[in-house]
């Protein structure tokens, strides 16, 4: 089968294209025939080394969908149902496990695409408690793009966000996958959203999703512009970039307020005066997926509502994962990238 792995890490480059043997199905999996996966910024991390992983080698890819091949008799998954991928690996034992939140796993927790084989492949074998059946009014690309940065969304806004109407909301790294999905659910739940971008090229792609305001990854602008709503600042920040955006994002932040956390693309390493948080009561929240009643809302909801999927920058073979790779790396797109099989 064809497939896109590493057997190193480093850059772009090490990616391999080629094919490789057929998945082995184990009791209680399920093979299936990809049909769409798309790349995150986890494959880009995972290729640089930088997660910690030393699966190797292993086919790339966290996320997908595509149609059940073989399964056992007694699944509830059948040859010929239409599939979409739940990225999580856990111990299925631990508190957290046991409470039906896998993605806060105290003891294994781990992601399709690093730990074990991904979906960057014409067939992918999976534990059954990775797979959700897809709706029919659904096609397999937006569900791919659901599969994980649509149910990042979803967990941020709903499970651990708590937004209500009419509150405030800025995001910093508005136009990647999560962030087009946050916006449009923010819209959806009618908060006044405001979106910061390092690239101004991408404001009338935003302003094309209902965001009420558009501002250059500018400290000044920011801050500025933060203190002319009704609280001295917003209500909620969504930070899908991490890196010096720190030092600008508490003060944007009003009192009592909160910040989601899901990425660190510009850096990992933060810089923040520890003050703004405990004067200003302010609390920070890390967020990492969600469990798979989350991403069956976020799927159903999507089915049935056609604004609520993400743009797709981009449909690809494997052949080209590399250059995509260079792409987002260098902050040029708007949306998902998408691998068709």
């Amino acid at each position: 089968m064809k497939a896109a792995w590493i057997e190193e890490f480093g850059s772009p480059n090490v990616i391999k294209k080629g094919f490789r043997d057929f998945p082995i199905r184990r009791e209680g999996e399920v093979i299936v025939q990809m049909k769409c996966s798309t790349i995150n910024h986890h494959d880009l991390f995972l290729r640089q080394g930088l997660t910690g992983s030393r699966f190797l080698p292993v086919i790339l890819g966290s996320d997908g969908s595509g149609i059940v091949e073989s399964s056992d008799s007694s699944s509830d998954f059948k040859k010929g149902d239409k599939v979409v991928i739940y990225p999580v690996l856990s111990c299925q034992e631990c508190i957290n496990c046991l409470g039906n939140n896998p993605h806060k796993c105290c003891k294994s927790f781990g992601m399709i695409g690093e730990q074990r084989n991904g979906s960057h492949a014409e067939f992918i074998s999976l534990p059954e408690k990775n797979l959700v059946k897809m709706p029919t009014n659904l096609n397999f690309t937006d569900a791919a793009a659901i599969s994980l940065a649509g149910l990042t969304a979803w967990n941020m806004i709903f499970d651990e966000g708590k937004v209500t109407q009419g509150e405030h909301a800025m995001i910093f790294g508005a136009s990647g996958g999560v962030g087009v999905f946050i916006i449009k659910l923010l819209k959806k739940l009618n908060l006044k959203v405001h979106v910061v971008t390092s690239n101004i090229s991408k404001t009338k792609s935003l302003e094309s999703l209902g965001v009420d305001t558009v501002l250059k990854n500018s400290a000044m602008e920011i801050l500025k512009f933060s203190k002319t709503l009704p609280n001295k600042g917003v209500d909620i920040l969504f930070n899908c970039i991490g890196g010096n955006t720190w030092r600008y994002a508490l003060p944007a932040v009003r009192c009592g307020g909160r910040i989601m956390i899901c990425g660190s693309i510009l850096s990992p390493v933060a810089e923040l005066d520890i003050r703004q948080v405990f004067y200003r009561n302010i609390s920070i929240k890390g967020c990492t997926m969600g469990n798979l009643a989350s991403l069956k809302n976020m799927i159903n909801m999507a089915a049935s509502e056609s604004d609520l999927r993400v743009p797709i920058d981009s449909l690809i073979s494997i052949n080209d994962i590399a250059k995509a790779h260079e792409r987002m790396s260098a902050a040029k797109i708007f949306g998902k990238i998408a691998i068709e099989f």
